[in-house]
């Protein structure tokens, strides 16, 4: 098996030959206090708040995606390899421009314009939506443009858990227009999500796991997209999926959560502990939903 440190410190490496610039893209939503930990391992961190250039998110700065600098020796890569189990809290990138063009090219991806005018939000920085982006030919080179290369954790294809090492031709890079495109394909993204999530969730609770110690390539859209040390499981039907999402549809009700990710681990809670007592909502309170939802719920 590839231990992490390795593959991070390889990564690394690989960086700094090329003379590229490299950071830490952290989702501020999935962790309290993330720029609190920040600070306490760095005295000086460069870092930049991707919500910061949209004035009516400026109350949400807290939940903002966040670019910092790091190299191989930064503590925060240690705090990273350590706090991110759950493939949610952020990506290695790395990229030509300094700081504050990086941080912009990111926000635009972020913050795309539609083409009627005004702006949404698309979350590409969250790990899963991004190996997502690799799955639709007109969206990937639209999110990665302006970078050389991408280290995450998270579920691609049929792998589970796996360090994905992806590659970005310079020609890949550039702004063209047939990226133009319209946002219809977000609800494209969710269905997708939805399945992987499904698929992952419906096939841990049959046992039905194998564990991968090999490395294997891919090319996606023209990147050389590396797997390593994966985790895959057989298919699944679309009867088991409908029956997951019928009963993730009464725990919704029941408890008010509308986080699909939250729903399935909820459901590996009662079917992991089939002989619970009335203790199980208490419990579900303390072990499954974000302080500042259990704090919302419990009044």
């Amino acid at each position: 098996m590839i231990k992490a440190t390795t593959l991070v410190d390889e990564w690394f490496r690989l960086q700094v030959e090329s003379g590229r610039r490299t950071w830490l893209l952290l989702e501020g939503a999935a962790k309290n206090d993330c720029l609190q930990d920040i600070f306490s391992l760095e005295q000086n961190p460069q870092y930049a708040f991707l919500f910061a250039s949209n004035p009516s998110l400026g109350a949400l700065l807290s939940l903002s995606p966040m670019l910092v600098s790091v190299t191989a020796q930064s503590p925060l890569v240690e705090w990273f390899l350590t706090e991110d189990r759950c493939s949610c809290l952020g990506v290695f990138l790395s990229g030509p421009g300094d700081h504050e063009t990086t941080a912009a090219t990111l926000t635009q991806a972020i913050f795309p314009s539609r083409e009627a005018g005004g702006h949404t939000l698309c979350r590409w920085q969250d790990p899963q939506v991004l190996c997502d982006c690799m799955q639709i030919p007109a969206v990937f080179p639209f999110v990665v443009r302006g970078l050389f290369s991408i280290l995450l954790r998270a579920d691609i294809a049929e792998s589970i858990g796996a360090w994905v090492h992806c590659e970005i031709p310079e020609d890949r890079t550039q702004v063209r227009e047939a990226l133009r495109i319209p946002l219809s394909f977000l609800d494209d993204f969710h269905e997708l999500r939805e399945t992987r999530l499904l698929d992952r969730h419906i096939a841990t609770l049959k046992g039905d796991l194998t564990e991968r110690e090999k490395t294997f390539s891919r090319r996606f859209h023209g990147c050389d997209v590396r797997i390593m040390s994966s985790r895959s499981h057989g298919p699944v039907n679309e009867a088991e999926r409908e029956a997951v999402r019928a009963e993730c549809h009464e725990l919704q009700k029941k408890y008010g959560i509308t986080d699909f990710s939250q729903l399935l681990d909820i459901r590996t809670l009662l079917h992991g502990n089939p002989e619970s007592t009335g203790d199980f909502d208490a419990h579900l309170l303390k072990t499954t939903i974000p302080a500042h939802r259990r704090i919302a719920l419990c009044r």
